[in-house]
């Protein structure tokens, strides 16, 4: 302050030379010249004020920073304790030495050996007694006892002889410091030997797994990758460590066959820092050929201790993706015989139904215009001849409809069953004649073929009609639902069937009475069970002899089964595996 009156004084000394050696009249002019030196000193003064201020409060600021971080990286047990004994802050080193996960908000009285108290009491009080903030406090300490924290299992606490020193930092706060660097050292050393340990244990499980591992701190850079990661990609795993993430996936991005799409993909994973669930990748040699595809995984490390981060591996795909490519590729032969066995059945059949049609036209003319000359024995037999071939012919369409059954040549919808039946039931009106026929009102919508699905019901209930022995037949249609499909029953009050009957009806040609049903092939069953496997569900047959038979079946709900039964769907995601060298 002093220097600036000086100069301002000096300022006013030399104006009052000048006015007098100057014609300078001008009250004016006068009064500007004794202005500017007082004003240009006052900003001067409050320039420099201001700037002072401010480099204190920048000096303290970072005072505070660093006192923090030696407070918090000391070696010592470190305890910033207000005068009642709380503890307001404790450092690393007290946390990692007496055990204590959260030491904040306790009291002395629960860190400090019972006998040692009153004496740690006593001692506070000196420290908070001193006059003025940051005294010195105790520089001789006195021997003071803690007590860590028991493991579990183990109710004897141990105890860890310290020398305790103390200053008071404010009016309210104070520092104690817990000092025996003998003990302290050896847990120190202990506890980094022991995560030493820990990381080398964790280090060799990693290097023992199958799939290539490859860990990324929060700052992006490469901390850690497998042995795994060397034998995919030949390289030398400790040339990708320290590297950033992107700069690592240089050594091996190459090997990629779509190694762009690749990138992308990483790249985007990281910068959103999102997963990425599951992408196909394949490695080929220098020719182009494929030698080993991986399932690239990457997923962001956030739990309740550690956030920020990646895991990456890659998970070697290769056999399963050729199993799958095995499977494909006889699925498509099945596919291809299937085809062939349909065009032989076709053509077998009518080279068999052709001489059947033959020999049952001549049958028919011998009894049209020789019945006069045969005796009743020739006309049976030729009566006879005429029923087999018709049978036989009957057998034949029947095995060509049970061949023709395939879900993935009809395709499906969903179907109103209401509708369904109520065509069933105009289809068979003659046949439902006298029947007590009972169908529910809300009958559920399934998915399937139509024109399937009301074979499977024309057959049931037509079953149900046929071997029905009673004066009043009654057939009952019901239906439940089960989860992601429907059970649906066609329930009679007939004959019944014979228990070791029950999964023997379902085989082609099989009829458990046939000269109660000599017309029929035998295979209406052995159709309705292609037809319900066909989509996808099960059917079985429940009966009381002399009372009743119910024939339970299951039908899809959803669409989504009806799209996992059509066969011949692409199986390997579009992996090329004629280009595997084997």
């Amino acid at each position: 302050m002093k220097r600036y009156l000086a100069v301002l004084g000096l300022s006013y000394v030399i104006l009052a030379v000048a006015v007098l050696v100057l014609p300078i009249t001008s009250p004016i002019v006068i009064g500007i010249l004794i202005a500017v030196p007082l004003l240009i000193t006052s900003i001067l003064y409050l320039s420099e004020k201001f700037s002072l201020k401010s480099s204190r409060q920048l000096q303290g600021w970072g005072a505070q920073k660093y006192a923090t971080k030696l407070f918090n990286n000391s070696s010592n047990i470190l305890y910033l304790v207000n005068r009642e004994g709380n503890i307001l802050r404790a450092n690393k080193t007290s946390r990692e030495v007496l055990s204590h996960e959260n030491v904040d908000n306790l009291h002395l009285a629960e860190l400090v050996h019972p006998e040692d108290l009153d004496l740690v009491k006593k001692q506070l009080k000196n420290i908070f007694r001193e006059e003025g903030p940051r005294s010195s406090g105790t520089r001789s300490g006195i021997d003071v006892r803690l007590v860590e924290k028991p493991a579990p299992g183990n109710n004897s606490p141990t105890t860890i002889p310290t020398t305790m020193k103390g200053c008071k930092v404010t009016e309210q706060a104070g520092v104690l410091e817990f000092t025996n660097n003998k003990k302290i050292n050896r847990l120190m050393k202990r506890l980094r030997e022991s995560g030493a340990r820990y990381r080398y244990l964790i280090e060799d499980a990693i290097d023992t797994l199958d799939s290539a591992v490859v860990l990324i701190d929060k700052q992006g850079e490469v901390v850690w990758v497998n042995k795994t990661m060397e034998d995919f990609f030949d390289l030398n795993r400790r040339e990708l460590m320290g590297l950033s993430a992107e700069r690592a996936m240089g050594y091996y991005v190459g090997s990629f066959e779509k190694t762009k799409e690749f990138t992308e993909v990483a790249k985007e994973a990281h910068r959103k820092n999102t997963r990425v669930n599951s992408h196909v990748c394949s490695i080929t040699n220098e020719y182009g050929k494929t030698q080993r595809i991986l399932e690239y995984r990457s997923i962001p490390i956030e739990t309740d201790r550690y956030e920020g981060g990646r895991i990456e591996y890659y998970i070697d795909i290769t056999e399963v993706k050729q199993l799958e490519e095995d499977l494909r590729r006889q699925t498509e032969r099945l596919k291809k015989s299937n085809e062939k066995l349909e065009e032989f059945s076709r053509g077998i059949s009518h080279d068999l139904k052709a001489p059947l049609q033959t020999l049952e036209g001549y049958s028919h003319i011998l009894l049209e215009d020789y019945e006069d000359e045969l005796d009743e024995s020739g006309i049976r037999a030729l009566q006879a001849l005429s029923d087999t071939t018709q049978r036989l012919r009957d057998r034949i369409e029947s095995l060509l409809t049970y061949s023709s059954i395939n879900m993935e040549d009809k395709g499906f919808d969903e179907i109103d069953l209401d509708e369904l039946i109520s065509e069933l039931r105009e289809d068979l009106k003659y046949l439902l004649d006298g029947v007590n026929f009972v169908v529910p009102d809300d009958l559920p919508r399934v998915y399937g073929n139509k024109t399937l699905l009301t074979e499977l019901f024309s057959n049931l209930v037509s079953n149900a009609v046929k071997y029905n022995d009673k004066e009043d037949p009654r057939i009952e249609i019901g239906w439940e639902e089960k989860s992601d499909k429907y059970l649906l029953w066609i329930r009679d009050n007939g004959k019944g069937i014979k228990d070791r009957y029950l999964e023997k009806i379902f085989k082609v040609f099989e009829k458990l009475n046939p000269r109660d049903n000599p017309e029929g092939t035998g295979i209406g069953l052995a159709v309705c069970k292609r037809i319900v496997e066909e989509h996808r569900g099960d059917i079985w047959a429940e009966s009381e002899l002399g009372e009743s038979t119910t024939f339970y079946f299951t039908l899809p709900a959803r669409k989504e089964q009806m799209e996992e039964s059509i066969s011949g769907r692409e199986i390997t995601n579009g992996v090329n595996f004629s280009k595997i060298n084997n």
